[in-house]
């Protein structure tokens, strides 16, 4: 289906005298209208939208570009105008609605709602209340194959968009090209790249007829919802002689509900894929994680042919070869500090991610070099990241012991959510960013201490509306019966609204004997991490061993999780500290005499199982205030001056039984 509007230059003036003669040159514009539709076999519509002294806009709605020059002469001929220059333009459909909304408060056509009926395209006005969220796009100027070459390069895509370039160039296409020789998947896993992939990809073949519609529609299908396939039908029956691009990102490891669902998904967006594939083009998008999702579509397509487009990763030295074009594309002399990111790397690279390292890099240097005066200022990005947190729970969380790697991955955190914050303002469209954490450590590691400050960090930095902590166990989530357990989550994430919602021992969720409340009480989890997706922190905590497993159980979550944090044991030295600062705050002092000794016991004790860390550490000196007590006690009150009752002594500190055996005492 194509949609124009045309604007043409009228030779002789439209001038009506009254309103009755404005309302019967509507009328007879409705009527001529109709008349070409009836003669061109229902295939074109035309109706004017506005009328004006010199100049007449018109819209057109056609099957095939063939009949536009013909049907638009008789219409000027019908109306009586003599019409001279002719802008004819490419709308979507969206903007054909416009028009026509336009054209029925003029008269011009009875009833807007009746044309759209009249060519199977009602379905898409209420396309979100029906399940289909698409977009509807133009391609912009004409490239030629020279200019796609070289995007596709920048790119990272010589392996595979380059040579599908080259045989899309290769000889002219017939007048009437309907019908496709391939389809396409492309795989990156990046979505921006993916449409900048398709968008060269439909360039070229725009360019060569292969497609003659300049609108294309693009789906992003996450998988949780339910696709009409009535919806489909008429998306890809608006889409003839065009494309429909077809982006899906849903995990392949959903189980129960969501597998179903994206399982009817796929099948539905593929019968409607091979009911259109000889008069629209669909080009699949994949991450290229999506293996399984990969195969399913495979399955359903039969005898399609697709042509594979993949976004390629690259090493060192063809990295820095890449960023060494870029700058010389600029006339700029690379050196040392262009390659920082990719020195010496062992891990491979994607175009975006040398793209942010380049950008990173001239920015630099225009301001070092280019434009000195310059040098002192920061760009967005960095003010941010320096920017320090604020409110006293960031000061506590920096004076904590130890934590050096939770502490960088919380600024990191915190910088990106500010800069996705920042980025809608910019006119950007961005998705809301995920917040989710999982902190994976043993106990007494102060998970829920850096969780409560957390809460508070990202209420005192605009992040979060409220900084409460909400914790939970798997008695707080599991209903009493089955059925139960959905609602009870919903509830705690009503509760947790707004703040963080910590789930402790998060594994203990799949306890139950045949795993119906654990799954029934995950996959709302699940649900209800993107129905709160901005609003709400959802933080996972527990042993490291026991949430690997509970993750790759349910993978479903990890692709949620944003951020792990990894909490490690103290070392006896940060015991040592924590020991020393637990009793400060009491009021009392260790004498240094003790230290070696306490740096002894917690060596001793990081080998005993279920080793309690900084709860260790507490004990021991709640444990030592009790003995000093008792020592004091036994020189006579007399003796106990206010010196001696503010300081512990090593005497004071002892072992528990299961760590006694292995302190080395004298030799």
């Amino acid at each position: 289906m194509l949609f124009y509007k045309v604007t043409a230059d009228v030779e002789r003036a439209v001038c009506f005298q009254d309103h009755r003669e404005r309302q019967e040159y509507a009328f007879s514009s409705q009527q001529k209208g109709e008349m070409i539709y009836q003669q061109c076999d229902r295939n074109i519509f035309l109706f004017l939208s506005s009328v004006g002294d010199g100049r007449i806009t018109a819209g057109v709605i056609v099957r095939g570009r063939e009949l536009l020059s013909t049907a638009l002469s008789q219409f000027w001929q019908a109306m009586g105008l003599q019409v001279g220059h002719c802008r004819v333009e490419e709308i979507t459909l969206k903007a054909m609605r416009a028009m026509l909304a336009m054209a029925e408060r003029g008269d011009y056509v009875a009833d807007d709602g009746e044309v759209l009926e009249h060519f199977g395209l009602e379905e898409l006005a209420d396309r979100f209340r029906r399940g289909l969220y698409f977009c509807e796009h133009l391609l912009r100027e004409e490239k030629g194959k020279a200019q796609l070459l070289r995007m596709s390069a920048e790119m990272l895509c010589e392996g595979t968009l380059s040579p599908e370039i080259e045989r899309i160039f290769q000889g002219a296409a017939r007048d009437c090209a309907w019908g496709h020789p391939v389809h396409y998947l492309v795989q990156s896993d990046r979505q921006k790249t993916r449409e900048r992939m398709a968008e060269i990809l439909l360039t070229a073949l725009h360019q060569n007829d292969r497609i003659f519609s300049r609108r294309y529609c693009s789906v992003v299908e996450s998988g949780s919802g339910l696709l009409q396939e009535s919806a489909l039908q008429a998306l890809y029956d608006s889409c003839e002689g065009g494309a429909v691009v077809i982006d899906y990102s849903a995990e392949e490891e959903e189980e129960g509900e969501y597998a179903r669902i994206g399982a009817g998904n796929i099948d539905r967006l593929c019968r409607a894929m091979q009911a259109h594939k000889d008069r629209v083009l669909t080009i699949f998008c994949l991450p290229r994680s999506r293996s399984r999702i990969k195969e399913t579509f495979w399955h359903h397509l039969g005898n399609c042919t697709l042509v594979e487009l993949n976004e390629e990763v690259v090493f060192e030295n063809r990295a820095k070869a890449y960023l060494r074009e870029r700058a010389k594309a600029l006339g700029l002399a690379p050196d040392r500090r262009l390659y920082r990111a990719v020195n010496g790397s062992q891990k491979g690279f994607l175009a975006d991610e040398l793209n942010a390292a380049f950008d990173s890099w001239l920015d630099d240097h225009l301001k070092k070099v280019v434009y000195p005066q310059y040098s002192g200022r920061s760009s967005i990005s960095q003010s941010v990241a320096k920017a320090k947190a604020k409110g006293g729970a960031y000061r506590e969380l920096r004076q904590m012991v130890g934590l050096q790697e939770v502490k960088t991955v919380v600024e990191q955190a915190l910088a990106y959510y500010k800069v996705q914050k920042l980025r809608p303002r910019g006119g950007e469209r961005v998705e809301r960013p995920s917040m989710h954490m999982a902190f994976l450590g043993n106990p007494g590691t102060a998970k829920t201490t850096v969780a409560r400050l957390f809460a508070s960090i990202m209420k005192d930095n605009g992040l979060l509306p409220r900084g409460t902590l909400h914790e939970v166990g798997r008695g707080d989530l599991v209903g009493k019966y089955v059925g139960w357990t959905a609602q009870v989550v919903r509830d705690a994430f009503q509760e947790a609204k707004g703040g963080v919602l910590f789930i402790d021992e998060a594994y203990s969720l799949l306890d139950d004997k045949d795993g119906l409340y654990g799954d029934e009480a995950i996959n709302t989890i699940v649900q209800e991490m993107e129905n709160h997706r901005s609003d709400t922190v959802v933080i996972f905590a527990g042993y490291p061993e026991k949430m690997e497993a509970f993750l790759q159980r349910n993978p479903g979550l990890r692709s949620r999780i944003a951020f792990h944090l990894p909490f490690a044991d103290y070392t006896p030295e940060e015991l040592w500290e924590i020991a020393r600062q637990i009793a400060q705050k009491k009021g009392l002092q260790i004498a240094p005499a003790a230290r070696e000794k306490l740096t002894s016991i917690f060596a001793n004790a990081k080998e005993i199982a279920d080793f309690g860390n900084g709860r260790f550490a507490r004990n021991l000196v709640e444990r030592a205030v009790i003995s000093q007590s008792s020592r004091l006690m036994k020189m006579g009150l007399e003796q106990i001056s206010p010196e001696r009752l503010a300081v512990l002594e090593p005497e004071d500190f002892s072992p528990p039984p299961s760590v006694r055996a292995r302190v080395k005492i004298g030799f």
